[in-house]
């Protein structure tokens, strides 16, 4: 059977929304400046922030405020992001990347904001979505979600550095958009995923871009934290089934959300393609070791092998066709392509099981025998 090949995650590459716009700054002081030979990788810059600073909150005001001095930027870049991409994304090097550059698009601020904080002991999550600068109104953007002093705050670490003019970045440090309450953050930061919202009365999309930023007491409440907590213990593809969901209940209004419910999507058959795969990977696996057992049974058990080996031939395959149906049973809603590709599977490992067990049978009545008998075994089966 002809393997699938694994297709490559479509990732939501964001051009970002960026800020112009004023207002009250929160008092924050930054610590002094991390020291450059201590800055080449996160590991480093994390150390030294755990060295030197012991709470959370004076740990993410550490990052923060390195993240707004150091990181410029990247208007070519975003310039560039403008047209989609297939290419299979590396997060882990897309950050080296942006530290051995000092430079990025907000995506690019945010995975950086977020490693930093987690090599910190902080516990962060991105949030992607759209935001409102001006009179500009549906850009995507992506910024940070974490847990500090025991509440969810936002942190967004682009609008941070500065502002973009005229396609020109000026490095300006704004304590704005470090540390925002919920409410505040609403009125400029519209996440996809109306959890990371964390109102108890979510404002929909209509109403973030009528500029309505008033919640309805009247509807019940969303116990987003809750929610958070669940969304945690779920693996990937739970948590990907179940922010479609969320995004979906709330309606499709711009191409940022289409785009990134395709990369949730495709993140989601992508995982079948690896179950797929490591299937048939299995199921090859058992095929050959059959093989090994039916060259071996064709030379009349010569050379001769112990017992232990010969058995292990059967349950080598056996253990193949175990892990290929563990593998097959994990695929939820297949194609139709899949479906019918794995029942010619199930096919062929049901004819192999029945082989499996005479295979077995024989073996053990073959090293029950008399030696003297054995050969004989062979012309009776």
């Amino acid at each position: 059977m002809k393997k699938s090949i694994i297709f490559f995650v479509l990732f939501l590459l964001l051009r970002c929304g960026f800020s112009q716009t004023t207002g009250e700054n929160v008092k924050i002081i930054c610590p002094e400046d991390i020291p450059e030979s201590e800055t080449a990788t996160v590991e480093t810059i994390a150390a030294y922030i755990n060295q030197h600073h012991e709470t959370d909150k004076e740990k993410i005001t550490a990052i923060f405020c390195w993240l707004g001095h150091n990181i410029a930027y990247d208007v070519a870049k975003a310039s560039d992001l403008s047209r989609s991409t297939t290419d299979f994304y590396d997060k882990d090097a897309a950050i080296r990347q942006t530290l051995k550059v000092r430079r990025g698009v907000c995506q690019d601020y945010a995975e950086l904001m977020e490693a930093l904080c987690e090599k910190c002991g902080i516990k962060v999550h991105p949030a992607y979505g759209i935001v409102r600068k001006q009179n500009q109104i549906g850009e995507a953007h992506a910024w940070i979600i974490a847990w500090i002093d025991r509440q969810w705050r936002v942190y967004d670490p682009t609008w941070g550095a500065g502002y973009v003019n005229d396609d020109v970045f000026y490095q300006r440090f704004d304590t704005k958009f470090y540390d925002m309450p919920p409410d505040s953050a609403i009125k400029s930061h519209l996440p996809l995923d109306p959890m990371w919202q964390l109102l108890q009365h979510p404002i929909s999309v209509e109403s973030f871009y009528r500029g309505d930023f008033q919640q309805q007491p009247s509807t019940p409440p969303f116990h987003f934290s809750d929610t958070i907590a669940l969304f945690e213990r779920q693996d990937s593809i739970e948590q990907c089934y179940n922010i479609i969901r969320r995004i979906e209940a709330g309606g499709v209004y711009n191409q940022a959300t289409v785009d990134y419910l395709t990369y949730l999507k495709n993140i989601i058959e992508n995982d079948k393609v690896r179950y797929f795969n490591q299937g048939v990977n299995a199921f090859n696996d058992a095929v050959a070791a059959l093989n090994e057992f039916s060259y071996y049974y064709n030379t009349q058990f010569t050379p001769e092998k112990s017992r232990k080996e010969v058995e292990k031939m059967l349950s080598d395959a056996e253990s193949g066709l175990t892990t290929a149906m563990q593998n097959f049973q994990s695929i939820k809603n297949p194609s139709i392509a899949m479906f019918q590709n794995i029942n010619e599977l199930l096919s062929g490992m049901k004819t192999m099981s029945q082989q499996l067990a005479e295979h077995k049978k024989f073996v053990e009545k073959y090293f029950d025998a008399p030696p003297a008998s054995r050969k004989m075994l062979f012309y009776q089966r």
